[in-house]
């Protein structure tokens, strides 16, 4: 029952809701029925308007205000007139919801959605007022508080508007549209109008403005009030732009009105990006299509504001920092101020971002400045610029302190302060590589940049500076740069230039005047990169100057070079002063060059200097049918006349040397055949090429020739020539020449040249060759002996390609015919036939080679992408090397019809055995061409290499068999072989040492090496014995260079006999490893080993001569003594050759003698020990490093060809090189031991006796010119004659005087030379030499000789000669004998036979033990005594040790213990105690002087 009670309820509230609905349905019909009626939307308008207008003072009008069929407020015709009735709003349409009729015929405007349609505004400042119409018509709707008129109000949820027009108009301008905006669509919501003020929130908004800037979509927060608008949350989107942040722009009584200085603009720019062609469509002069990114904020005026927190980038371009710019939109001084700015940019991007602004504005060198970072503090008004700032480049970084005033006018303009300059490229900056990068510090203050007005001084330091990759540090410069004459000092201080300018150079006048002196007092110009060819290149002098003119053509004055010094590592240049003279009379200009030893003349006429050059070039060339002159001024011409010094020459071009009396003279215009040339040198040398009585003649207009050359002698190293004659003259289009010489070594090859050169139709060189001879080997050749037109060359002007044309060069019945083609250096088709030629008339003369053949057959030879591919057949039968017969050779190459395969076949057959046989073929079808060969030997001739030796190996020998593989890229093919050598061998002349091969040598062939696997070698005189291995390397067989390592423990390194010209000559044995390493032409042995026995090394380095310097000795090479003898200074040549460095370890079995006189035969002989590092090359050089101490010597002293002495060598002595031989210094005593009576050199001689005297040579320094002092020593006499004589010889001459007697005569002399006999036993001491010689074996068993003892009959001496024989000989091994028997001559007794005897018995084997028996004249002999022989026997024990413990050892074989040292007893000094009856007064006796 409930339930239905409930259900009837619902069913009755069902009924009365939708009972409710119609009627309300039916309400709003009759609502919308009576609004749709004209009539009543007319008179709603009206009322609302009405309203507006008496409450607001407006001018607001409405067509019509109705409701439409949807329930929507539809307003047509809004029209909202300015206060000049002027249209300030207009809507065509505008569709809204009315929220309250009530409230809104009360003037309470609330609407849900307004639609505006076509709507228009138009903001306009009329003429003469501050202030828009829509601020004014704003401000009607601000009502103050005291009024009780209710403000406006509207406000609506959203708002759309659609195809609208915004335009802003201010009368006041020039250009009186500000902004005009078209298509303008708006979708808003919360917008509000109260009173004057106006907000809305921007869904979205899009537009087109004038000159193509569209926005397509924007959304923000929208605010206007009377103080301000206001955009918040501004995102705005165009084609390529995007803007985002916050705006306010607030304003003051004259609104927007007074944009630039009357609205204050506090703007945030974030994650800003503008596009430059949404920017072009204002200012259209960026580049296209750039996006640039802003970020920072913006508080200010247009005309006043500060962009702060500044993030602007564009590609390379940086901006950031804080920015004030004050009025930089009006006329009155402008600042900009920018603190802590950090600006980042490079020429290309600011080209880039404004190309027509920048592009032709910045200079081009700019761009090697790259990236450019500008930071600092500046700021820049109408007149002045102060900066405080760092630049930093791509080429270096500067700090600038400057302030500039006037900087706009280039008159007035003043500046003062500083540059700091750090490392700054100036090369990059100027395009050129001869600049580098400058540091430094200058600090100037002037006015004016024009040359009127500039007056500036500038003064400061370079710490460095490069110039042509050399860095100049300690440069300062002070002086005055004035109208514009620059007057001040520079002055460098650098390690390798001191230089100091002072002066004036004034540009200012019509006439530049110079007036100034550089003093360069040290300028190292090699390592200042300013002349690289010497190794040191000093140059030092002043220069004074005093011209005036505007160019080189018209400068007239002096300029003088003083005290000027150029020093190079081998020579020092000192010119005398010179002067160069310019002058003028009329027309005419002479320039004068007086020097004495640079050159000396002049030149005079009417030219310009820059035409010099091609005036000469015009000339010379104007023979040559084909030449273009180069273009120069006409009418000029000049003659000249100069002798020119090799000084000067040697200075700047070392390569070219000229004679004595080297003279130029002749004349040169611009009309060529007025061209003459007289040069004429005694002799030159260009380019290691000499030439001897050089003679050249031009003359364009002699009718007999135009050109005659004359050369007595070429000399090139390669080949020489003779005689060298060449005359040529043009006639009509053709150029004829003639020449004639002799060329070879022998000067047997003779030239009768004659050729001709013309241009053909298609305007190519033409060189043909007439009739002509070659002398070649005895034989005469003859080029083109039909004379015919045949035998030419033709070629274009760049020698890109070259055809010849049949030479024909034949000799009896031998032909060689040769023709083809060449084109750049890829290509090259040259084809080669033989006929009958003797291979060995053709083949270039090598030494120890004597090759003969008949060659027959034809040789192509291409050339084609690097490669070459030959095609031959050629056979040369009877192949003779040095009259080895080695068979015929037969070389077939074969291509096939397309040349894309080769086929090989080649053998060299004697007496019917292949010894050389190789077979295969080339395929170059393929990019790469492929070879595979096949090469066999068998029992191959290796003499056949050996003149290909040279003077490094020679007699090459022996007999090679095996095969090889060749195949894979024919350019660099991979070889595989195994060869074996049988009675092989080899010969190194420089050592004169020959070796055998051991037999079944193997040497493995591979790609670029041949292996040779350790084998035996055998010197073939005294068969000492080495292994040998290693290999030998090559690139293409080519470049082969050497890896041979020798071992041995004694083996022959040297057997070298002496000669004129001998370094060194000798026999040495050493044990050790031998490197043999290099290239072939410059060969390196490297030899460390220890000497063996029977080694002699000697060293004549008395082979030299005297060169104007006190020294003993001299070293030149064989070639600086040739060139000494010619009188000729010897170009000094890179070392090459066979190089051979020893690393010897002497011993004592190694015998070292040094000649020290060769003229004499004077040498020091010892033996030794040390070490001693040896250079020596097979070019002349020699070089010695180490110590050599001396054990045992013996000094050969010969002078004048009567003195001949041995003098012994006092053990320890040495001798140190330390590079060159004649500078090894020298450290030894030589100590002759004789006998003399010193009776002439005492006051009161009483007795007549030989005593022993020691004279000792002491030699030290530089073995060069060594120190010489003479000792004379008294071993075994009493202190009191000691005495007596050590005074008497105190004086150094009378030393030397009496020690040069005593070795030459075993006397000493008197002042008055008496003792003079000593000259007779000189002479004896000759003829005992020569005896000896004659009556000597070979084997030194026995000897025979002439003694002589000159007599002395002086008052204070009397002592009888003696005439004898001496004889020596060794019975046995162990058995000596040695005497003399003699008579006595010139004494008291003429008839007794004097003799002295000794026999020696070696009693052991070695010899050290000995027993002596002698018969001898005793020592003292008294004036009248006959003469007293003494007999006796003796027994001498020899043993070395080195301390006393080790002769105790040798001498009783056991060990003695040596006790330790202990203090030993106090003894009293000799000066305090004497002898008991010690005699301190002296007795004179006669008899003790002896």
């Amino acid at each position: 029952m409930s339930k239905l009670k409930h259900y009837s309820r619902i069913k009755k509230l069902r009924k009365i809701i939708i009972r409710g609905f119609v009627i309300l349905v039916l309400l709003l019909i009759t609502i919308v029925i009576i609004f749709s009626i004209p009539s009543v939307q007319t008179y709603v308008a009206k009322k609302v308007t009405d309203n507006l207008n008496e409450t607001y003072g407006t001018d607001i009008t409405i067509d019509r205000l109705g409701l439409n069929w949807r329930g929507e407020v539809d307003i047509r015709g809004v029209l909202i007139n300015d206060h000049h009735a002027d249209t300030l709003i207009y809507a065509k349409e505008l569709q809204t919801n009315v929220l309250s009729f009530r409230n809104l015929i009360a003037g309470d405007l609330g609407f849900g959605n307004i639609n505006l349609d076509n709507a228009k505004l138009f903001v306009t400042t009329y003429k003469g007022e501050e202030t828009d119409n829509l601020y004014i018509f704003s401000e009607k709707f601000n009502t103050n508080s005291t009024q009780e008129v209710k403000p406006f109000s509207l406000f609506s949820n959203d708002l759309s508007l659609s195809n609208s027009t915004i335009k802003i108009v201010d009368q006041n301008l020039e250009t009186p549209t500000v902004l005009f905006l078209k298509e303008v669509n708006l979708v808003a919501d919360d917008f509000k109008i109260t009173g004057p003020d106006v907000a809305a929130n921007i869904e979205s908004l899009s537009l087109e403005a004038e000159r193509g800037f569209s926005i397509k979509d924007a959304e923000g927060v929208f605010s206007y009030t009377s103080e301000a608008m206001t955009l918040k949350k501004l995102n705005l989107q165009t084609e390529k732009s995007t803007i985002k942040g916050d705006f306010v722009f607030t304003y003051g009584e004259k609104g927007l009105g007074d944009f630039i200085d009357g609205v204050t603009i506090d703007a945030t720019f974030d994650e800003t990006k503008l596009n430059t062609d949404d920017i072009n469509a204002w200012y259209n002069e960026f580049g296209p299509d750039q996006l640039i990114n802003v970020d920072g904020k913006f508080d200010g005026t247009m005309n006043d504001f500060t962009f702060s927190e500044t993030e602007i980038t564009s590609e390379g371009n940086q901006v950031y920092g804080t920015y004030t710019i004050q009025n930089l939109l009006n006329e009155e001084d402008f600042t900009i101020t920018a603190e802590n700015h950090s600006i980042r940019t490079s020429y290309y991007e600011l080209r880039r971002l404004m190309p027509r602004v920048l592009g032709d504005v910045l200079p081009s060198q700019l761009k090697d400045l790259g990236a450019v970072s500008f930071q600092g503090n500046t700021t820049i008004t109408q007149t002045q610029l102060i900066t405080k700032s760092g630049i930093t480049t791509g080429v270096g970084t500067a700090d600038l302190d400057l302030q500039m005033n006037n900087y706009t006018d280039p008159n007035s303009a003043s500046y003062v302060g500083n540059a700091v300059l750090n490392k700054f490229n100036l090369g990059k900056l100027a395009g050129t590589t001869s600049l580098g990068k400058m540091t430094a510090d200058l600090t100037f203050d002037g006015s004016g940049f024009s040359q009127e007005t500039v007056n500036t001084k500038v003064e400061g330091s370079v710490s460095s500076f490069t110039f042509e990759e050399y860095t100049y540090k300690n440069i300062t410069v002070e002086g005055r740069l004035k109208n514009p004459i620059f007057d001040g000092d520079l002055i460098i201080n650098d390690p390798n230039l001191k230089m100091e300018f002072k002066g004036l150079v004034d540009v200012s006048k019509e006439y530049n005047q110079f007036d100034f002196e550089a003093d360069i007092e040290y300028a190292e110009l090699n390592k200042l990169n300013l002349f690289k060819r010497d190794s040191i290149s000093v140059f030092s002098g002043r220069v004074e100057m005093d011209m005036q003119g505007t160019t080189v053509n018209d400068a007239e004055g002096t300029i003088e070079f003083l005290q000027t010094f150029y020093q190079t590592a081998d020579r020092d240049f000192y010119f005398n002063d010179f002067l160069v003279t310019s002058s003028f009379e009329g027309p005419v200009r002479t320039i004068q060059i007086q020097s004495p030893d640079i050159i000396n003349g002049e030149i005079s006429g009417e030219f310009l200097l820059e035409d010099i050059p091609n005036l000469f070039q015009n000339s010379i060339a104007s023979i040559y049918t084909n030449y273009i002159p180069a273009e120069v001024t006409t009418n000029q011409y000049l003659n000249y006349e100069f002798e020119v010094y090799n000084k000067i020459i040697d200075v700047f071009i070392p390569e070219l040397q000229l004679g004595d009396n080297t003279k130029i003279k002749g004349s040169v215009a611009s009309d060529e055949s007025k061209f003459q040339l007289d040069f004429r040198s005694p002799e030159l040398i260009a380019f290691k090429n000499y030439m001897g009585n050089v003679n050249i003649q031009v003359d364009n207009d002699n009718p007999l020739f135009n050109t005659y050359v004359s050369v007595d002698s070429v000399y090139t190293g390669v080949y020489n020539v003779t005689e060298l004659s060449l005359i040529n003259k043009t006639i009509k289009d053709t150029l004829f020449i003639r020449s004639e010489f002799k060329g070879g070594e022998a000067k047997e090859d003779l030239f009768n040249l004659s050729l001709y050169h013309t241009i053909n139709p298609e305007g190519k060189s033409v060189v043909g060759v007439k009739k002509s001879d070659i002398t070649y080997k005895d034989n005469v050749w003859f080029l083109n002996e039909d004379n015919n037109d045949l035998n030419k060359v033709t070629f274009d002007d760049n020698f890109s390609t070259i055809k010849i044309d049949s030479l024909v060069l034949n000799h009896e019945n031998e032909y060689i015919q040769l023709a083809g083609v060449l084109r750049d250096s890829t290509y090259k088709d040259i084809k080669a036939e033989f006929r009958d030629v003797n291979i060995g008339n053709i083949v270039p003369p090598v030494d120890s080679l004597r090759l003969k053949g008949n060659v027959n057959g034809t040789l192509n030879f291409l050339q084609k992408n690097g490669a070459y591919y030959p095609n031959s057949t050629v056979t040369i039968d009877g192949i003779d090397i040095n009259d080895i017969a080695f068979g015929d050779l037969v070389l077939d190459i074969r291509g096939n019809e397309n040349l894309s395969k080769y086929t090989v076949n080649t053998t060299l057959t004697n007496d019917g055995v292949k010894s050389i046989n190789a077979r295969g073929d080339i395929d170059v079808s393929k990019v790469n061409p492929m070879i595979n060969l096949l090469v066999d030997l068998n029992e191959f001739n290796m003499q056949a290499f050996s003149p290909f030796g040279g003077d490094v190996v020679t007699d090459i020998r022996g007999l090679i068999s095996g095969n090889a593989r060749v195949s894979g890229n024919y350019k660099s093919p991979d070889i595989l072989g195994r060869f074996n050598l049988e009675g092989s061998g080899l010969k190194i002349p420089y050592l004169n040492t020959d070796f055998d091969i051991d037999d079944g040598t193997q040497i493995v062939v591979t790609k670029n090496k041949f292996d040779i696997n350790t084998t035996g070698i055998t010197d073939t005189k005294y068969n000492t014995e080495g292994t040998l291995s290693g290999f030998a390397s090559h690139t293409n067989f080519g470049d082969w260079e050497l890896g041979l390592t020798i071992e041995t423990d004694n083996l022959l390194a040297l057997d070298t006999p002496k000669t004129e010209d001998a370094l060194y000559y000798g026999t040495a044995f050493i044990s050790g490893t031998a490197d043999i390493q290099g290239p072939v032409d410059e060969l390196t042995i490297d030899v460390v080993a220890t000497t063996e026995p029977n080694t002699s090394f000697k060293i004549p380095i008395s082979d030299t001569q005297s060169l104007g310097e006190d020294t003993f000795i001299t070293f030149l090479s064989p070639a600086e003594k040739e060139a000494l003898m010619r009188g000729e200074a010897l170009v000094e040549k890179d070392v090459k050759g066979l190089s051979l460095n020893f690393d010897l370890d002497i011993t004592n079995d190694a015998e070292v003698e040094v000649v020290v006189d060769q003229e004499n035969n004077s040498k020091l002989t010892g033996k030794g020990v040390g070490t001693l590092l040896i250079r020596i090359n097979t070019l002349g050089k020699f070089k010695m490093w180490g110590e050599y101490t001396v054990l045992d010597g013996i000094f050969d002293f010969r002078y004048g060809g009567l003195i001949q002495r041995k003098i012994d060598i006092v053990p320890g002595g040495f001798i140190v090189w330390e590079g060159n031989p004649e500078r090894g210094r020298i450290d030894l005593t030589a100590k002759y031991e004789t006998d003399a009576n010193p009776s002439v050199l005492l006051d009161n001689p009483a007795a007549n006796r030989k005593i022993p005297v020691n004279v000792l040579v002491d030699l030290k320094g530089e073995l060069i010119q060594p120190e010489i002092d003479f000792r004379i020593e008294f071993p075994k006499t009493t202190s009191t004659v000691r005495s007596e004589l050590e005074y008497k010889l105190q004086n150094r001459e009378q030393r030397e005087r009496q020690a040069l007697f005593l070795v030459a005569s075993d006397a000493f002399v008197n002042d008055d030379f008496g003792g003079a006999g000593a000259f007779t036993g000189t002479l004896v001491d000759r003829v005992s030499g020569l005896v000896n010689q004659l009556f000597s074996d070979k084997n030194d068993k026995y000897s025979i000789g002439l003694d002589y003892s000159p007599a002395s009959g002086l008052p204070n001496q009397q002592a009888a000669g003696q005439v004898g024989l001496t004889f020596s000989a060794d019975v046995t091994e162990r058995i000596l004998i040695n005497g003399k028997v003699g008579v006595p001559v010139g004494g008291a007794t003429e008839s007794a036979i004097a003799g002295d005897l000794e026999v020696q018995w070696l009693v052991n084997e070695d010899g050290s033990l000995r027993i002596n028996f002698f018969n001898r004249q005793a020592n003292i002999q008294f004036i009248g005594e006959s003469q007293i022989f003494e007999q006796g026997a003796g027994v001498s024990y020899s043993v070395d040790f080195d301390t006393f413990k080790e002769l105790m050892d040798k001498l009783f074989n056991k060990k003695v213990t040596i006790e330790p040292d202990t203090d030993p007893p106090v003894t009293p000094d000799d000066s305090d105690y004497m002898p008991v009856d010690f005699n301190d007064k002296g007795t004179n006796e006669e008899n003790d002087n002896l």
